[in-house]
C-alpha cells in the first residue's frame, strides 16, 4: 500500500469550515459540531489512504467529489 497522502485545505475551504461550525453552534449544540468534525476527519482519513475512493469530476479529472452529509459535499 503507498504512503498516504496529505490532505490540503484551501483558505476558502477552510473559512466555509469556520462558518459552518459556527452555523451549527448558533442553531444546534456542540453535538452537532463535534459530528460534523468527526465526519470532516473520516473524509480526510479516507482520501488520504484511498484517493480514488471518491469519483471524479467530469470536468476536472483532478478533482473528486465526496459527499460528507446529506448536504455537504467536498471537491
Amino acid at each position: 500500500m503507498p504512503d498516504k497522502l496529505h490532505v490540503i485545505w484551501s483558505l476558502e475551504s477552510s473559512t466555509q469550515v469556520q462558518s459552518i461550525k459556527t452555523c451549527l453552534l448558533d442553531k444546534w449544540s456542540q453535538r452537532e459540531v463535534n459530528n460534523f468534525i468527526y465526519k470532516l476527519q473520516q473524509f480526510e482519513y479516507l482520501v488520504s489512504h484511498f484517493p480514488n475512493l471518491y469519483p471524479a469530476s467530469l470536468t476536472h479529472s483532478e478533482l473528486r467529489k465526496a459527499v460528507i452529509t446529506k448536504y455537504q459535499s467536498i471537491l
